[in-house]
């Protein structure tokens, strides 16, 4: 699960939120005409530029390739430009000291990736990985916490890009050209913003459907991140000054506005790749999932789609099946221990990714086993094709009123697990929504402290039930 874009009290792209203190009272009125004329107003402005900037350079690296298709060594010129387009895109963003340091990051995992190959050494992938994210590291003890911030995105994206890479080549399905991984790692559709995406997508990804409808839906997205950004940055805070509705309303708003910055970043990269000529169907996050999840583990899996397929595909399957009896535990916290080293010294993050780790881990085994008990269908996942249960909310109209009543349950206790799977997000959400400067890791305790670590002892509540029974 990726929490990457939570975190950016420096980018201009969202202002930076107040300390939160849940005991504080609420005061102060704004009417809505007030919030438009002001906030969401100025809010919407500043963040064009950034959307032209995106949009902007998305369409001229078309338009170059459009121009140059006949020319002679195509794929060469092509990755060329998606490198001079990307770099462009970079520099427009975060300025040129800050394109140096990517730069630099670049070339240093691609000369140790071609000299990992060189050696031909075993675990090239694994290797890759290791450096690479050492690397990260080191960069962000070098450059400092504030001049970090601005470059963390990118370098993560090319980060898990070359990991990818060199996975792909130990497994013997690409080959390493110099043109190809550049252009990949600097492509302008998702240098920026994201998302991950597989180098044989990049290399394939000129199949072009009707233009009207990208058009159509590149505004669409558009308008769909700057309703989302205000929603994190405006209505969401004025609806929590409106009505002082208690702790966990303010934690629910203060939650939803996280995830709301989450969509406004993810809808973005939508219409950049879509820009850039990726496949409409290309998804990115499902927020209807997340704000109404079966189960943690759905949340996840909706969250960062790309990001979790390439968890997926880079830690956890290849932990997996080289593990014994306990694979599927090592996975899990090998997974979550990777996307935690991805997102650099952030203890908010890595302290969201590990409880949420271990809270999915054990409702996804407390829920199996009661499926397994009641033989009703309440795995943390939907069931998909023909149900192995008896008792499953598939199919019902034709049950007698006995089996109608069992389905009734099966729903209710469905309903139950969801519930506690958006107390535990408005629980874990609040940590990534507070703005303490310091990076004390106890310092960012004391956020859970002030609900007594509520989601913790209900976690800590299913892990004991699994084990008894």
């Amino acid at each position: 699960m990726d929490y990457y874009y939570y975190d950016e009290p420096e980018n201009d792209l969202e202002h930076q939120a107040e300390d939160y203190e849940y005991d504080a009272d609420l005061v102060g009125e704004e009417s809505f005409s007030d919030l438009c004329k002001g906030c969401i107003a100025q809010t919407s402005y500043q963040i064009q530029q950034y959307i032209i900037i995106l949009l902007s350079c998305g369409l001229v690296h078309v338009i170059l390739w459009e121009a140059t298709k006949r020319v002679r060594e195509v794929n060469v010129l092509y990755h060329l430009i998606s490198i001079l387009c990307g770099l462009l895109s970079l520099w427009l963003y975060v300025g040129s000291s800050s394109t140096v340091y990517v730069l630099i990051h670049i070339f240093n995992i691609c000369f140790f990736l071609r000299l990992v190959l060189a050696i031909n050494i075993n675990h090239k992938g694994l290797w890759a990985c290791i450096y690479t994210i050492g690397c990260q590291l080191l960069s962000e003890i070098a450059l400092g916490e504030e001049k970090f911030e601005s470059i963390r995105g990118p370098l993560m994206l090319v980060s898990m890009k070359l990991i990818s890479v060199a996975f792909d080549i130990q497994d013997e399905r690409e080959n390493f050209h110099w043109s190809s991984t550049l252009g990949y790692l600097c492509s302008p559709s998702s240098l920026i913003l994201g998302p991950w995406i597989p180098f044989r997508t990049y290399r394939d990804k000129n199949k072009i459907g009707s233009k009207r409808w990208k058009i159509l839906k590149i505004i669409l997205y558009v308008i769909s991140s700057v309703v989302f950004l205000n929603l994190s940055n405006c209505i969401l805070p004025w609806l929590k000054q409106l009505w002082n509705g208690g702790l966990w309303y303010r934690i629910y708003l203060d939650a939803l506005a996280v995830r709301c910055s989450h969509y406004f970043i993810s809808y973005l990269s939508h219409a950049t790749l879509l820009v850039n000529c990726w496949p409409p169907s290309f998804h990115i996050v499902k927020p209807l999932e997340i704000e109404f999840p079966r189960s943690l583990s759905t949340a996840i899996r909706n969250w960062n789609i790309p990001m979790h397929l390439w968890l997926k595909s880079s830690v956890f399957h290849r932990v997996r099946s080289s593990q014994g009896r306990r694979s599927h535990f090592i996975a899990i916290i090998t997974t979550y221990l990777v996307s935690c080293l991805v997102h650099g010294f952030n203890y908010k993050v890595h302290l969201v990714l590990v409880s949420l780790g271990l809270f999915s881990y054990f409702e996804n085994n407390l829920r199996r086993t009661l499926a397994q008990v009641f033989n009703a269908c309440i795995e943390a996942y939907p069931c998909r094709g023909n149900c192995k249960y008896k008792h499953c909310t598939r199919g019902h109209s034709l049950m007698s009123w006995h089996s109608k009543r069992q389905v009734v349950m099966v729903r209710l206790v469905n309903f139950m697990f969801s519930f506690i799977a958006i107390v535990q997000l408005a629980y874990l959400g609040i940590m990534l929504n507070s703005s303490n400067p310091s990076s004390s890791f106890i310092d960012h305790l004391l956020v859970w402290s002030h609900m007594n670590f509520f989601g913790h002892w209900l976690a800590c509540a299913m892990a004991i039930f699994y084990v008894a029974i």
